[in-house]
């Protein structure tokens, strides 16, 4: 008998061996299941056939989404076509535009996005920003880009700067240095340029620089319109000059701030035929007591037919006037033939 029973207090243990303690005090006898996604097992469980729950992922939600960065780069947006843009140069009372690309490459929406007024003569496109054809709203998402037109429209002669300035969130702010050149040209500042509005010895708006005789007529047919400006009698084998000064008053100011201009001349010359007499022509620059200062020369040139003449002299920035010499040499023959059609003189910047 004593056998038997240690027999079976050893099969009851090893059936306890699976059971886990209830910590209440009851046993496991008859005990409840517990209920559904709990536990109240402590021990080892691997021999009932389940695996362990896994370690909390503090990276994502109970959803299974990734939580947000909790410290995000701030927003932050740049310009395109830096350092600095250049306009070139564009005629005044005329406009150039161009189109920015603005990105945002920070970690957040900027938002609060708006552009400052450029100073003059900068502006966005249409007067507003983003600049018509622009499409950049009040906000620009992380990773995103659009568009700012600025247009740059020149009323004077000159070099130019500003700044393309954009502010998003509170005042944080970009810009883009800009430059630009209001490019110009005069009207002719020639009288009577071409012998057009007549005159004899001399013609109107010029001066005999004598000696010699210069007229308007049509003794060759002319380069343009009716009628050209020509020498007649005149000395042997000597120059005689026709001339017109051109004051530069209503340049000085430019002048003055040291704005390089540029005199631009050009003209029609020819001779009678090439065996005999020569034409020539300068252009002078003085300065205010009388001085000449500056001189460009064609030299003694000649032809049988209208050739073209042109140069574009650089103004000393203390030249007060300027002057036209229409010059002939005569080799043989009773006149001295030199022809001059069509000419302009301006003042141009750059």
């Amino acid at each position: 008998m004593a056998s038997s029973t240690r027999s079976w207090l050893a099969v009851g243990l090893v059936g306890l061996a699976g059971c886990s303690l209830d910590t209440t005090g009851a046993g496991p006898a008859g005990a409840p299941p517990s209920p559904a996604g709990t536990s109240t097992d402590t021990g080892d469980v691997s021999s009932s056939g389940d695996s362990p729950l896994p370690p909390a992922d503090s990276s994502s939600s109970s959803g299974g989404e990734p939580e947000p960065d909790p410290d995000p780069d701030p927003a932050m947006l740049t310009i395109s076509d830096g350092p600095t843009f250049d306009f070139g140069p564009v005629m005044a009372g005329s406009s150039g535009e161009h189109s920015f690309t603005v990105t945002n490459v920070g970690g957040i929406e900027a938002t609060a996005l708006q552009g400052l007024p450029p100073a003059a003569p900068f502006d966005y496109a249409g007067g507003a920003f983003p600049g018509q054809g622009g499409d950049c709203g009040a906000s620009l998402p992380a990773g995103d880009a659009c568009t700012v037109v600025l247009a740059f429209a020149p009323a004077q002669w000159g070099p130019f700067q500003g700044e393309l300035v954009l502010t998003h969130d509170g005042g944080t702010e970009v810009g883009r240095p800009v430059v630009g050149d209001g490019q110009g040209i005069s009207d002719n500042l020639l009288v009577n340029p071409g012998g057009e509005d007549g005159g004899d010895d001399p013609p109107d708006g010029w001066t005999d620089d004598f000696p010699g005789r210069w007229l308007t007529g049509a003794w060759v047919t002319p380069f343009e319109g009716a009628l050209f400006i020509g020498s007649d009698s005149g000395p042997d084998n000597d120059d005689f000059w026709l001339v017109q000064d051109v004051p530069l008053d209503a340049f000085a100011d430019r002048l003055d701030q040291g704005l390089p201009l540029r005199a631009a001349f050009e003209g029609r010359a020819r001779n009678w035929d090439t065996d005999n007499d020569v034409y020539r022509i300068q252009l002078r620059f003085f300065d205010p007591m009388g001085n000449r200062i500056g001189e460009w020369d064609t030299g003694e040139q000649t032809a049988a037919d209208w050739t073209l003449v042109s140069t574009s002299e650089a103004i000393p920035t203390d030249a007060t006037r300027m002057r036209i010499r229409l010059g002939c040499r005569k080799g043989s023959g009773m006149y001295c033939d030199a022809y001059y059609d069509a000419m302009s003189l301006r003042v141009a910047y750059p």
